[in-house]
């Protein structure tokens, strides 16, 4: 009984330090990152210029795209708003491809580095679809239980690879439900929620693809010296 009662007291010790533990844990990380944001050469820096250009472009194409079907759900027929929020979806599911395949390079590249530069985990209070900051939270304490850079990086790509799947079947659903009720508000904030949290799986996997750009610029910084 005796010993029953002390591991319960170190069991709810541990649990009740948790929070401050992975906290701390996550200040250090900060600071650990802003030390290496130095090291990004003037090659990286370009690179990371472009791919932001391409992602602003996207993005900004994707929200023309449902404003106008949204325009057309007050201003024009049902028909005419259903057939433009179908070719919005197809153009974000062939972003959301885009971005998929480029995680999966990312990730084939991610090998071949060396030392990974330290980094933070995915912010979860930034998603608002409800299974995609779920998944978020489980991952970000999971975060802090890898030991390596590499391993914490493989992490982040493997949950915005989720986290794309997630948003694209959300925006998928509600398609599919105003093309069975068009009047129906619910659905039409679904798809608003899905790419609203797109946008940001898109800037996470910017600030990834800026993470690898400093990672392979350390390794040459390493090796010339």
């Amino acid at each position: 009984m005796a010993m029953t009662l002390l591991t319960a007291t170190i069991l709810s010790g541990i649990l009740l330090s948790l929070p401050v533990c992975l906290l701390l844990l996550g200040r250090r990380n900060n600071h650990a990152w802003k030390q290496w944001t130095y090291l990004l050469d003037a090659h990286g820096a370009r690179e990371h210029r472009r791919m932001a250009s391409v992602f602003k472009d996207e993005g900004e194409m994707i929200d023309s795209a449902y404003a106008r079907a949204l325009v057309a759900r007050y201003r024009a027929t049902t028909e005419e708003a259903i057939r433009l929020l179908d070719g919005s979806y197809r153009f974000l599911s062939a972003v959301c491809n885009d971005r998929l395949e480029l995680l999966r390079q990312m990730t084939d590249l991610a090998r071949m580095v060396t030392s990974m530069v330290p980094w933070r985990p995915v912010a979860v209070t930034a998603f608002r679809l409800s299974r995609l900051s779920g998944w978020a939270a489980l991952f970000y304490a999971a975060h802090f239980l890898l030991v390596t850079a590499r391993e914490r990086f493989m992490l982040r790509l493997y949950i915005l690879r989720l986290g794309f799947k997630i948003a694209l079947a959300a925006v998928f659903r509600g398609t599919n439900r105003v093309k069975a009720r068009p009047d129906l508000d619910a659905a039409w904030i679904l798809i608003n929620t899905g790419r609203l949290d797109f946008h940001t799986l898109s800037a996470e996997t910017l600030e990834s693809y800026r993470v690898l750009l400093l990672s392979w610029a350390a390794e040459r910084e390493v090796a010339s010296v």
